[in-house]
């Protein structure tokens, strides 16, 4: 299980293919990576597969990554609140992912990102999907 890298030696949670393994069983080895990997955008985005707080373990550098971002998008809206990216607002792309993440997650106000908030299509989609969007 992921978990068990805490206890394998310091080389070897600094090893990719060893870190990539574990995540692969439970994300939430990355807990026990080397800080170095939380720079592997590969490492980070198989992570994203499993769990959006996996942007938690990634370098400033990879929360500016417009890619890291659309992943981690994907798997919830409530990511935003750890990326570094600009341009959710004027991005179309970038945009166009928390608008689906709205329609998906049922977000709460302090979910969306503050650029976004008197978005009309957003929050109207995100009222569509969820009566609970009305927390806007």
């Amino acid at each position: 299980r992921g978990p068990e890298l805490r206890f394998a030696a310091p080389a070897l949670r600094a090893d990719r293919d060893v870190v990539l393994a574990a995540i692969a069983q439970d994300w939430t080895a990355m807990e026990y990576m080397s800080e170095e990997l939380g720079g592997d955008r590969e490492v980070i985005l198989q992570a994203l597969r499993s769990d959006w707080e996996a942007v938690t373990f990634a370098t400033e550098a990879l929360r500016a990554d417009r890619e890291v971002a659309l992943a981690a998008l994907e798997a919830s809206i409530a990511a935003h609140q750890h990326l570094l990216v600009g341009g959710l607002d004027t991005d179309a792309e970038l945009r166009r992912a928390v608008l689906d993440a709205a329609r998906r997650d049922c977000p709460r106000s302090d979910n969306i990102p503050p650029a976004l908030r008197a978005d009309r299509e957003l929050v109207l989609a995100a009222v569509r999907q969820h009566g609970c969007a009305l927390q806007f």
